[in-house]
Formats: structure tokens, C-alpha cells, sequence
């Protein structure tokens, strides 16, 4: 099923250590939180809040989405790395 949602090399290693998948996944989150994406987000955001920059609403609806996103992602990431229960 996974190959055909997703493609030849989507099947998964299963000689892979799990740790080196918590690594990767920490990484990741590591990754996510020093890319400032979340910050520079919830930065323009407020400035289209306070009317700082011109904008259409459909702009702040995709900031809004993208927002939620990028928490949604942190958290999983989060509950994948055992460090929040779901």
C-alpha cells in the first residue's frame, strides 16, 4: 500500500535500528526549531494583525495554515520522539 501511495522507495527498512530513526527524528525537530520559520510566521502575521503591511485575506488565511502547520509538525515530532504523550 505504502509504495502505492507514495512510490518505489517508500517501503520501509525494517533493518534499520529504531534509534536511528529517533535520531533522525530529533534531528529534524532540532532542525525546525533553528530555522526561525515558526518566529518569522507568528512575526508577519502580527504585522498583517496590526496593519503594518497590505495583504489580501486570503494571504492571512495561508499564514494562519501555515502556522498551525508548522505546530502540527513540531508536535508530532514531539510525541514521535517519546518527549509528549499524544
Amino acid at each position: 500500500i505504502r509504495e502505492c501511495l507514495f512510490g518505489d522507495g517508500a517501503s520501509i527498512d525494517v533493518s534499520k535500528p529504531v534509534r536511528d530513526d529517533h535520531a533522525a527524528l530529533a534531528k529534524v525537530l532540532g532542525l525546525l526549531g533553528k530555522s526561525g520559520v515558526f518566529n518569522a510566521l507568528s512575526r508577519l502575521l502580527l504585522a498583517l494583525e496590526e496593519g503594518r503591511v497590505n495583504y489580501e485575506l486570503e494571504l492571512e488565511r495561508d499564514l494562519r495554515k501555515a502556522l498551525q502547520d508548522v505546530a502540527t509538525i513540531r508536535a508530532e515530532l514531539l510525541v514521535a520522539l517519546r518527549l509528549r504523550k499524544v
